[in-house]
């Protein structure tokens, strides 16, 4: 798992986890949502972990690209 960045300083996002063929995001609440290959496609999760590693624009990208296209939703883990 990674710190995001957070280029913008202004981001929901707090950290993210790469692997093959998917991407999971953690938002600063703890929910996470995990997007994949085959849910949400290559292109679009080649581009959030492009985004990830970037630090910048990964929240809007999300919200403009990818927002119903998660696998599955983890709401604050633990509550």
């Amino acid at each position: 798992m990674e710190k995001y960045l957070n280029k913008s300083g202004n981001s929901p996002i707090s950290k993210y986890q790469i692997e093959d063929e998917r991407i999971t995001v953690w938002y600063n609440d703890d929910t996470s949502y995990s997007y994949s290959y085959p849910r949400a496609g290559k292109p679009i999760v080649d581009k959030l972990k492009e985004l990830a590693v970037e630090g910048e624009g990964l929240a809007t990208f999300i919200s403009q690209q990818a927002k119903f296209l998660y696998d599955h939703k983890v709401d604050k883990p633990g509550l």
